[in-house]
């Protein structure tokens, strides 16, 4: 397989993590507070929308094939790893938060009474911060071409 197309599948690769982890991050945000943190899922939304300058930047380097646009995804895809390091340990954290919050919501005598939104919301406490750990992990073992 040809570098070129190697480097290309991964930009494309990285590109589709991103617009998860940006997926999950906003409707987070957008959701209830009670079960969705804003002070976490906001900084993970900021992350994520920061790190699409990597694929974007792999995908404009692959396709032009010059030193200056390599330079720049390398550049770029070297700060990123630091900003994914980051967003993993905040990712940890939330995830473990989102443990004690769905500890702390199924004790409840009756949760639906509690919050309205339970049943729409219980299966998302975990599966929303873990996501966001799952895609910022990926991001930051992921080879960068």
């Amino acid at each position: 397989m040809k570098l070129t197309k190697k480097f290309s599948i991964l930009a494309w690769l990285e590109l589709v993590f991103v617009i998860t982890w940006i997926v999950v991050s906003a409707l987070a945000v957008g959701s209830n507070k009670y079960f969705f943190i804003p002070e976490f899922f906001a900084p993970q939304l900021g992350f994520a929308v920061v790190l699409l300058a990597v694929p974007i930047s792999g995908l404009r380097a692959s396709r032009q094939k010059s030193a200056d646009a390599a330079f720049w995804h390398a550049f770029l895809s070297c700060s990123g790893t630091c900003v994914t390091a980051t967003s993993c340990v905040l990712a940890a954290y939330g995830l473990a938060i989102g443990v004690q919050m769905e500890k702390f919501y199924s004790a409840q005598n009756n949760p639906v009474t509690f919050f309205d939104t339970w049943d729409s919301y219980c299966s998302w406490i975990l599966a929303a911060p873990a996501l966001c750990f799952v895609c910022s992990v990926i991001m930051t073992i992921l080879p960068k071409g």
